[in-house]
């Protein structure tokens, strides 16, 4: 990952521009960054539409730039643009991209979207194919699939979908961040966790006496059928532990305390507040609730961008000197000096590192 754009809020080293253009399917897409570049540097021709600027040609899929990740030696991050499952891709198409990057295992493909119903779908047949390298019905290491989550209704429109995916790797891009959000409300309500062995899903569940460890109940009073005495609790399906055998638990993601409630399934979370002058609010606490459940979780955070004061200054010799008390308008930074120290927050996952 090249340092300098880190420092400006870059968690991927190179674009690959596979789909031009997009349409709009969310309040995330209101002020569309994507759309607002093509039009500052003239690489797409925009009308006026009902809901603002859109654009003129139908999007589409560049065959012709298929081969970019396989003329690249140097193990490189790509974020690819934009929206690998709009609706003008065809199913060829995706399979061809699929096949590039699983070709191209020396990088690191970064695939967000916000048509997850159609990544499930695909990705769900593609991981399975019997021609594919061996993977345990996953996608292989170097592709991550993630989702925008803008607010809590599209979250738990998403996240559900995100986790069906048989990915190796789960990411959410919670940008623009347009109101407060609690992912774990997100998860289904029979969705479970094992934090022994890690194990995460919805279950068929198995419930076991922890009196003898009899394995059928007494419909008309919950008790062992086999000793008539204990209480019948659930076991995780992989390692058959639950919370009276061990210090950990395997119950439902949202019976956990809420200040304890992990994030199953979840790799990366990016957050960050929307860019443009006409960019919706962002409330810092918001970001901070982010924040607090991703440390909860162990789950790693990047915070891209925040609303804060430019700082008045000049560089001298390479070093940057603020002026005393010299603060500028607000404005959208990705330099973590201007933030509020509490979320200087640009965390890697392993494998992006």
């Amino acid at each position: 990952m090249i340092g300098t754009a880190i420092e400006t809020g870059k968690y991927w080293d190179r674009a690959w521009s596979l789909v031009e253009g997009c349409t709009k399917v969310s309040p995330g897409c209101g002020h569309c960054w994507l759309q607002a570049m093509d039009k500052r540097f003239h690489r797409n021709e925009y009308v006026v539409g009902s809901s603002g600027l859109v654009f003129k040609s139908a999007p589409r899929f560049r065959e012709d730039r298929l081969g970019v990740p396989l003329h690249r030696k140097k193990p490189t991050v790509y974020s690819i643009w934009s929206d690998l499952f709009h609706e003008v891709v065809t199913s060829h198409d995706l399979a061809s991209a699929f096949m590039t990057m699983e070709q191209s295992n020396q990088h690191t493909f970064l695939c967000l979207t916000k048509r997850v119903e159609r990544m499930e779908s695909f990705v769900s047949k593609w991981a399975t194919q019997p021609e594919l390298p061996p993977s345990n019905g996953l996608l292989v290491d170097n592709i991550w699939l993630g989702v925008t989550a803008e607010n809590q209704e599209q979250a738990d429109k998403r996240i559900p979908l995100l986790l069906q995916t048989p990915a190796a790797h789960r990411f959410l891009s919670i940008e623009p961040l347009l109101s407060p959000i609690d992912l774990t409300a997100s998860y289904p309500d029979d969705y479970y966790h094992c934090t022994s062995c890690g194990h995460h899903g919805i279950d068929s569940v198995q419930r076991e006496c922890i009196n003898c460890g009899g394995r059928s109940e007494n419909p008309d009073n919950g008790n062992c059928s086999v000793c008539d005495t204990g209480t019948m609790a659930e076991i995780c399906p992989e390692c058959e532990g639950n919370d009276y055998k061990t210090s950990n638990a395997y119950a439902l993601v949202g019976s956990f305390v809420k200040e304890y409630r992990m994030l199953p399934g979840i790799d990366w979370v990016i957050v960050g507040c929307e860019t443009g002058p006409k960019r919706r609010p962002c409330n810092l606490e918001w970001i901070r609730a982010i924040r607090d459940q991703c440390k909860a979780a162990g789950v790693p955070l990047w915070v891209k961008g925040l609303e804060a004061p430019r700082m008045c200054g000049a560089y001298i010799g390479g070093t940057f000197l603020q002026h005393t008390n010299a603060i500028g308008p607000v404005h959208v930074s990705h330099d973590t000096a201007e933030w509020p120290k509490d979320l200087r927050i640009r965390q890697m996952p392993e494998g992006l590192r």
